[in-house]
C-alpha cells in the first residue's frame, strides 16, 4: 500500500466542492480535508477511531475574510524521506517521513494557502500568506482553526490568559468544562488515543491558546496586542507557526514523538557547533528561595567570592560542569520585580570579582553561568543585548540564564503576545550568534527552535521547584507525573530537580518538597534537559554520598529514548541511552500512591547482561514523613526480561543498566 494516496472527486457542479484524502500507514493515521461551500474542513482518524471530527480552517484579516467564499485555485501533494542527526537531545538520530498536501485558496481578491503535514505521529498545518498584488501589510485578528474532539474527553490543562504565565498545577477536566488553556494540552479520548495539541515554529507571529467555544470543540485564540483587537501585524510573505496535533495509543508514545522538532528549519551547517556541551550545574539560587541568601545587597548576599568560590570548588570536586550565580549585577536592591529598567548587564557589584571567578571557575574545568534577569523590562535588556553578551564572551562564560519576572513585558505586552515572541526571537538570535548557551525563565512556551538554534538548549514553562520553598502548599506529589506528557512535549525543561533536604527546617520550616528523594533522583531521567541543575545546597550533596553517586553518573545527553509503563497523573517510566555508551538509565516517579510498576527491558540489547543500580525508596520511605530513606543496591538483568519498579508514596526509582 502506498503511504500517500491523493483522492479528488467533483462532488456538485453547481457547488464545487472537493475532497482529499493523506493516509501515513506507518503512523496508521488518516487526514481528510474538503472544501464545502467555501469553506475548508478538516478530520483526522487513527487506526479507524475517530482523533478530530469535522472541523474548520480559516483567518480574518482586517477587512479580509478567509474563512468563507473560498475556492481552491490549485493543490500539489509532496513527500519526505529523510534523517538528520541531532546535536544535543533526547536522541542522536531523527528520522523525518513525512507526506504532504498544499491547498492554494483564493477569496477572488487575495489568496491563502494551508499547507498539511502528516507524521507516523501526528498532524501539523501551517497558513501562508504568499506575496500577492491585492496584499501586503495586513493584520491577523482572529483565527478560525477548530479542533472538534467529544465533549467527555478528558485533558490536562492550565489557564491561559492568565497574570502566572505557565506556571501553574495542571488540571484534569472534560472539553465542556474548559474555558480558555495554553498548549501543549494533552487529551486522553473516551475509549480512544491520546492526542497533544501544541504548535510549532513560532517566529514573527503571536502564540495561540484554546478557547472552548461549544462544548466539543476547541478553538485556536490568538494572543493580542495590548489596547487592540489586532494579533498579528503581517507582512507578505509570512507563514503562521505549525497547528501540531501529537496522537499516540498511550502517554509513553508521545515520549518518542519529534514531529514538532521536525516541523523546524535545520540549523546552519557553515557553523562549527563544537563548543556546544551537555552537563551538570550548582547555582546559589536554592539558597535565595530558602532566604539562606539574598538577591540584593545584604549581610546574607548570595553572589560575593567567597560563597562563589565555594560553589564552584564543589563542582570541581565532584566533575559538575558550571555554577549558576544570580544577584551578581547592579539592579537588584530594592524591590527588583518592579524595577527592571535599572538592570545593567555588564556591571557587576563592587564586591564582586566577576572576572577574577571567572578565571577561579576555568582553572578548574567550571564555567561560570550568567545570570540577565530583565523583571520584564526587555526594552532595558535589548538596549544593552550588545554589551551584555559582549561581556559574557571576553570572560568565557559559556552559557546564561535570562528571565522575565513580570506579569506584562514592558508593563503591557503579553509575554506569550508578538511583541514577546519578537523579542525572544531577537534575544535567541543573539545567544546564537554570540556562542552563549541561553536557559530561558518565563519564556515563551517552547515550539522546536532548538533544531535550528541548538545554543537555545533550555527553558522553564512549568511551575518548577522553586513553589516548594515558598510556603504550603507547593507542588502536589502528581505534578511531575504530568510535565513529562504536557510541557515537556515542547522541549527540554528546567525544572531544577535534586533536593537532598526536603524539609529545610532551619530555613524555611513552613515550606517542603513534596517528594522523597528517590524521586529527585528519578526526574533526572524522567524530565529531561540537556543542563540539568543540581538545585540543592552544597552540603546536602555532601551529607548524601549514596544520592551523589547517582548524580554524578546520569548523563544528559542521549541518543535513544523511550517511554515506558506510564499513567498521566499517576506514574510516568522513561528509558533514556547515554549517548556515549551502551547504558541505559530508567526513572519511574509516582503520584501520592505508593506502587509496583513492571516495565518490559525490550529496550535493552536482547540477551546481552547488564548490572543493574538501583536508587529507590527504601521499605517505609514516605514523601510525608519518612522522605529521605534511600536504598541502594545491584542485580543482574537481560535484556528481553521485565523489571518491577517500586516507588514509594510520593516517591520513585533512578535505574543504571550498565552492559556487562
Amino acid at each position: 500500500m502506498k503511504s500517500l494516496m491523493i483522492l479528488m472527486c467533483l462532488l456538485s457542479t453547481s457547488v464545487l466542492a472537493r475532497t482529499y484524502t493523506l493516509t501515513s500507514t506507518q503512523g496508521n493515521l488518516e487526514l481528510n480535508v474538503s472544501l464545502e461551500k467555501g469553506r475548508v474542513f478538516y478530520s483526522l482518524n487513527k487506526a479507524g477511531q475517530v482523533v478530530l471530527r469535522k472541523s474548520l480552517l480559516g483567518n480574518q484579516l482586517r477587512g479580509i475574510d478567509l474563512t468563507n467564499g473560498l475556492r481552491i485555485k490549485d493543490s500539489k501533494t509532496y513527500q519526505n524521506r529523510s534523517s538528520w542527526d541531532m546535536i544535543w537531545g533526547e536522541f542522536a538520530t531523527v528520522k523525518d517521513h513525512h507526506d504532504g498536501l498544499k491547498l492554494m485558496l483564493t477569496n477572488g481578491r487575495v489568496d491563502m494557502n494551508i499547507d498539511f503535514r502528516l507524521y507516523p505521529d501526528g498532524l501539523a498545518f501551517r497558513y501562508e500568506f504568499p506575496k500577492q498584488k491585492n496584499l501586503n501589510n495586513f493584520e491577523v485578528i482572529d483565527e478560525s482553526t477548530e479542533f472538534k474532539l467529544k465533549r467527555n474527553d478528558e485533558a490536562w490543562w492550565i489557564p491561559a490568559f492568565s497574570d502566572n504565565r505557565y506556571e501553574y498545577l495542571y488540571e484534569k477536566d472534560v472539553i465542556a468544562n474548559l474555558n480558555v488553556v495554553h498548549t501543549p494540552l494533552t487529551v486522553e479520548k473516551v475509549n480512544g488515543p491520546v492526542v497533544a495539541f501544541h504548535e510549532a515554529r513560532l517566529l514573527d507571529y503571536t502564540s495561540y491558546a484554546l478557547k472552548k467555544t461549544r462544548p466539543d470543540t476547541l478553538k485556536v485564540d490568538l494572543y493580542p496586542w495590548a489596547n487592540t483587537d489586532t494579533r498579528v501585524y503581517g507582512k507578505t510573505p509570512l507563514v503562521s507557526p505549525w497547528r501540531t496535533v501529537q496522537v499516540a495509543f498511550n502517554p509513553a508514545e508521545l515520549v518518542e514523538s519529534t514531529m514538532i522538532l521536525n516541523l523546524n528549519d535545520p540549523a546552519r551547517d557553515d557553523i562549527d557547533y563544537s563548543f556546544l556541551s551537555t552537563g551538570k550545574y550548582v547555582g546559589v539560587w536554592w539558597g535565595m528561595h530558602l532566604k539562606k541568601y539574598t538577591w540584593g545587597r545584604s549581610d546574607r548576599h548570595g553572589a560575593t567570592n567567597e560563597n562563589v568560590k565555594k560553589y564552584i570548588d564543589f563542582a570541581a570536586k565532584h566533575g559538575l560542569n558550571g555554577v549558576l550565580v544570580e544577584g551578581w549585577n547592579i539592579g537588584w536592591d530594592g524591590d527588583w520585580m518592579a524595577n527592571g529598567d535599572i538592570f545593567v548587564f555588564d556591571q557587576p557589584y563592587p564586591h564582586y570579582d566577576f572576572a577574577g571567578l571567572s578565571k577561579y571557575a576555568q582553572d578548574r574545568n567550571v564555567t561560570l553561568i550568567g545570570h540577565h534577569e530583565t523583571s520584564a523590562s526587555i526594552t532595558n535588556y535589548e538596549n544593552q543585548l550588545d554589551r551584555a553578551y559582549a561581556y559574557l564572551n571576553k570572560h568565557n562564560v559559556k552559557a546564561v540564564k535570562t528571565g522575565y519576572v513580570g506579569t506584562r513585558l514592558d508593563k503591557k505586552e503579553w509575554h506569550h503576545g508578538q511583541y514577546g515572541v519578537n523579542h525572544y526571537t531577537k534575544a535567541m538570535k543573539k545567544g546564537h550568534d554570540s556562542k552563549v548557551m541561553m536557559v530561558v525563565h518565563e519564556p515563551i512556551k517552547q515550539t522546536g527552535l532548538r533544531r535550528t538554534y541548538p545554543t537555545l538548549v533550555s527553558a522553564e514553562g512549568v511551575r518548577g521547584q522553586e513553589y516548594n520553598a515558598w510556603g504550603m502548599p507547593g507542588n502536589t506529589p502528581a505534578h511531575t507525573t504530568i510535565v513529562p506528557f504536557t510541557r515537556s512535549l515542547a522541549g527540554p525543561v528546567d525544572f531544577t530537580a535534586g533536593a537532598m533536604d526536603v524539609l529545610f527546617d532551619e530555613w524555611q520550616p513552613d515550606s517542603r518538597v513534596p517528594t522523597t528523594i528517590a524521586k529527585q533522583l528519578a526526574l533526572y531521567v524522567v524530565i529531561y534537559s540537556p543542563w540539568q541543575m543540581l538545585m540543592d545546597l552544597p552540603e546536602n550533596y555532601e551529607a548524601r554520598p549514596d544520592a551523589m553517586e547517582f548524580l554524578k553518573a546520569v548523563p544528559t545527553n542521549w541518543s535513544k529514548t523511550v517511554g515506558l509503563n506510564s499513567k498521566i497523573g499517576e506514574f510516568a517510566t522513561i528509558a533514556r541511552k547515554d549517548r556515549n555508551s551502551e547504558n541505559w538509565y530508567v526513572g519511574g516517579i509516582t503520584n501520592e500512591n505508593g506502587r509496583i510498576v513492571n516495565i518490559d527491558l525490550d529496550f535493552l540489547e536482547e540477551g546481552a547482561w547488564y548490572t543493574v543500580k538501583g536508587y529507590q525508596d527504601a521499605r517505609g520511605a514516605h514523601w510525608v514523613w519518612n522522605p529521605h530513606a534511600l536504598e541502594v543496591y545491584e542485580t543482574r538483568v537481560q535484556g528481553g526480561d521485565d523489571f518491577d519498579l517500586y516507588m514509594a508514596p510520593g516517591g520513585g526509582v533512578a535505574l543504571e543498566f550498565i552492559k556487562e
